[in-house]
């Protein structure tokens, strides 16, 4: 018997200091700001660093670097903050996971290290959170915000070189799909639109790109008598990217993309990279948002 708890007492304590670091954790957070959010299935109260850690295990796979999860969190935080100084009866409705369902996954560890190490750190322009959009992958640069959303309400969001998205697994991406398929899919938007002839091709299906912004995302394109955004097309046919072009034949319409998302704000792989190469995540925020500043949230509001 005394054998049996000499072998087993290492694992006993082992879990004893695993679950009072939960616990502690758990109680730090609970002192904390508690904002009530839109689970879906209704509202809760829950402290505002809890559900910062619940949004990034979400956002950004567990596995990525440390300062890359950092820098999401960071985003994570901003963006809740902005939604708050915004709108005064904010509601996020953010999908989230618990502690609990995180320590189920094997991900609280790494989840819960970006959030306490980042604790109370948002980016502000100015005196102002920002909206901190990011997205999966670029198309080898991110967009002006003042092109895609045609607003100059975003000076941090600009043109940015992410060279290194071109090396991602899902960069390039093909989806063929038939001419009727595309006049079905753009009709559940656009009821009314008219095509005047049937073929196989592009040009007789009448579908034009317009124009392009800088960084070679569609910002708009013309189907038959109809004209849409890039962005509401790629929406309609589910492309990964709004940075596309068109090639027809066979009976088929391909569309070739670059990236993954809509190319505002922080590349998630590309901050990845950054963060193998050795950058911290406040360089990496730096470099995604042009002329930002890290504050604590408390020192704001």
């Amino acid at each position: 018997m005394v054998v049996f708890i000499m072998i087993c007492l290492p694992y006993v304590l082992t879990w004893m200091i695993s679950y009072n670091d939960r616990e502690k954790f758990i109680a730090q957070r609970a002192s904390g700001d508690i904002i009530t959010v839109d689970t879906g299935d209704g509202v809760r109260e829950i402290a505002f660093e809890d559900y910062t850690a619940g949004v990034l295990a979400m956002q950004m796979d567990p596995k990525s670097s440390p300062e890359a999860l950092k820098a999401q969190a960071v985003i994570v935080r901003t963006n809740l903050a902005e939604g708050f100084e915004r709108q005064e009866a904010y509601v996020p409705g953010e999908p989230y996971m618990t502690v609990a369902q995180m320590e189920e996954k094997g991900i609280s560890e790494q989840i819960l290290a970006a959030a306490e190490s980042t604790k109370d750190e948002i980016l502000c322009y100015g005196d102002r959170p920002i909206m901190a959009s990011f997205h999966a992958i670029s198309s080898g640069s991110t967009r002006n915000a003042s092109e895609a959303l045609k607003s100059d309400e975003y000076p941090y969001l600009v043109q940015v070189d992410s060279s290194q998205d071109v090396r991602a697994a899902d960069y390039l991406k093909r989806v063929e799909l038939t001419p009727a398929q595309i006049v079905e899919k753009c009709r559940t938007e656009y009821p009314q639109l008219s095509v005047a002839q049937s073929g196989d091709s592009a040009e007789r299906l009448q579908i034009k790109i317009l124009s392009r912004d800088s960084s070679d995302y569609v910002l708009s394109i013309q189907v038959g008598d109809t004209v849409m955004p890039g962005e509401q097309f790629r929406k309609l046919l589910d492309l990964p990217s709004s940075c596309f072009t068109m090639e027809a034949g066979n009976g088929a319409v391909a569309i070739i993309t670059k990236g993954l998302g809509h190319g505002l704000g922080m590349s998630q792989y590309g901050a990845e990279q950054m963060a193998e190469g050795g950058s911290t995540y406040s360089e990496i925020l730096a470099a995604y948002f042009p002329g930002t500043v890290l504050v604590k949230k408390a020192e704001q509001f």
